[in-house]
């Protein structure tokens, strides 16, 4: 197939199909493409791969939607559409509660976070 340093992470793949590359949540994935593997076609898969690789780094790619096709789709696990900061936020205070459970942070940290997150929340709902 071809070093990703040479191809760029796309491939010419049999049966009139062009081979994406990537690593996705620390799985790699090889998703493919119907579509002729021209010169032309393998430089604007190429472009698109940066377009998915710069999606992945951002945290709002959807395997789902951009390879609908992908016959492994049922195996994915877990989605990477993006998270609402009030998700993250609430994940980062359960892990807070946690560790104060087992006494590896301090009770007035917790309670510093909550309040914070409270006073973020009602500036959120008043704009």
């Amino acid at each position: 197939m071809g070093s990703k340093w040479f191809t760029g992470g796309v491939v010419a793949a049999p049966r009139g199909r062009i081979q994406f590359d990537f690593i996705l949540n620390g799985i790699r994935y090889r998703p493919s493409i119907r579509r002729p593997p021209s010169e032309a076609n393998l430089r604007r898969a190429r472009e698109r791969l940066e377009s998915i690789k710069h999606q992945i780094r951002l945290g709002t790619f959807s395997f789902e939607e951009e390879f609908p096709d992908y016959r492994m789709l049922h195996r994915l696990t877990g989605t990477s559409k993006a998270r609402m900061c009030s998700d993250v936020f609430d994940a980062y205070l359960a892990h807070c509660e946690s560790r104060l459970r087992r006494d590896d942070m301090a009770a007035a940290t917790v309670r510093s976070y909550r309040r914070s997150w409270i006073v973020f929340g009602a500036q959120r709902l008043a704009t």
